[in-house]
Order: C-alpha cells, then structure tokens, then sequence
C-alpha cells in the first residue's frame, strides 16, 4: 500500500490519490520498469548492479546473478539515476 497523495493539476479541486511504496514493494518497482526505454533500460541495469552488489566495472555474471535479487529500495535508486535524477557518491 503506498502513501495518500494530493494531485490537482487540470482538476477544480483536490483529487486524492496514493503513491506507490517503490522502496518495499518490489511490485511497484516492477511497474516503474516497464515505462524505461531501451537505452534507460541499459543504463538501470548497470545502476542496479553497482547499487545492489557493490561493484563497479564489466559486468559479470556473477554481478548479474546476484543484482536479480535487489530489493525494491535497490531498484528504485538505480532507476532515479537511469532517468539523471539522482546522483550518488558512492
């Protein structure tokens, strides 16, 4: 269950609406991937394996094993960096 959120752009007044929890739900995050084009879909994928395992380089097979199981809160920074909205320091 996500969070209760106000939005009301082109409306006459308030229209209530929740937020999906992209960092607990992996279903969330599931339905976030789906929007990436082919290059964001790239670049998600090389996020999602440095933020979920650490490692920063050539892929592995070994890095992309273990990337598969990155939890919701993993996908849903590597997919802020794939779209340039997030930048992180480590």
């Amino acid at each position: 269950m996500g969070t209760p959120a106000a939005y009301a752009p082109g409306t006459d007044g308030p229209y209530f609406t929740t937020i999906p929890d992209y960092l607990s739900d992996l279903n969330a995050m599931y339905e976030a991937e789906n929007v990436l084009d082919s290059q964001q879909i790239n670049r998600y994928g090389e996020f999602l394996m440095c933020a979920y395992t650490g490692f920063h380089g050539v892929w592995t097979i070994t890095a992309y094993r273990r990337s598969v199981h990155a939890t919701a809160a993993h996908r849903a920074k590597a997919f802020l960096q794939a779209l340039g909205l997030y930048e992180s320091n480590d």
